[in-house]
């Protein structure tokens, strides 16, 4: 399943939640990817956003004026760091993220978690809808695990859930950690999340990574990036044991 990983015949579609989680979780993986020439497209699910880090009195302006120009800002990071990783086409879903489906209220962790059929049911038929079709397709799905069920990154996790065990299914998914919660999350999220793995039976592929170059795809993300990321980044990869070099891992659906 490793060496399938790297076929440069079987198109890559990563399942990202935001502009920026296909880099912080994957951004190693990718430049991998990207050197053995196989083609990555980088799914931004929930691409219309209204959130700019540290902006706390902005992000409750939910106008299309505001929407259209934080959207515009984080799609044209985006289009650098695909630039800088090469072989990367962007797709951008237009879906709403959730503090713009009304997810307000504070929350212990920083970010919207927890299914509101009000706010997320719709949004959920959409993505289902969106994956059905992939698959009876040869491809690679990367989906995040949803560490910490930030509620974006829950949805999808749960939409492709659904799918897993069609009998029509030809596509081969794979399951991400999400950075940066993954390199916070408390014991009883990961014993949530290792639960998941062993549910649905899914097998770890340790990836060693160039870290260093990782981490500058960071640099692109201005408005969304928190000086701590760089250190979970570093200190998740340096966690991951395989020949001493820094990793990502990823899971497997058999």
């Amino acid at each position: 399943m490793h060496r399938e990983l790297f076929n440069k015949k079987i198109n890559k579609i990563i399942l990202s939640p935001h502009y920026d989680d296909f880099v912080l979780s994957l951004g190693g993986l990718a430049l991998e990817l990207a050197k053995k020439k196989c083609r990555i497209e980088d799914w931004i699910i929930f691409s219309n956003s209204n959130h700019i880090a540290r902006d706390y009195e902005g992000n409750k302006d939910v106008s299309k004026e505001r929407i259209k120009t934080v959207s515009n800002t984080r799609f044209k990071e985006e289009l650098r760091a695909a630039k800088e990783i090469g072989n990367v086409k962007i797709k951008l879903c237009r879906l709403n993220e959730a503090l713009i489906r009304g997810h307000w209220k504070e929350y212990p962790h920083g970010f919207p978690y927890g299914f509101d059929e009000g706010k997320d049911r719709l949004e959920m038929k959409k993505i289902r809808k969106m994956l059905k079709s992939l698959l009876s397709k040869d491809v690679q799905i990367f989906v995040p695990l949803a560490i910490q069920e930030h509620i974006d990154h829950f949805i999808i996790r749960q939409a492709i859930q659904d799918l897993l065990y069609d009998k029509n299914r030809k596509c081969q998914i794979f399951f991400y950690e999400d950075l940066p919660y993954a390199a916070y999350a408390t014991e009883k999220e990961w014993k949530n999340i290792n639960n998941f793995i062993r549910t649905n039976n899914l097998s770890p592929i340790i990836i060693p990574i160039d870290l260093s170059l990782k981490l500058k795809l960071l640099d692109f993300y201005k408005s969304q990036t928190y000086e701590h990321y760089y250190e979970d980044v570093r200190k998740h990869a340096n966690g991951i044991k395989n020949k001493r070099m820094p990793c990502e891992r990823i899971y497997s659906k058999n």
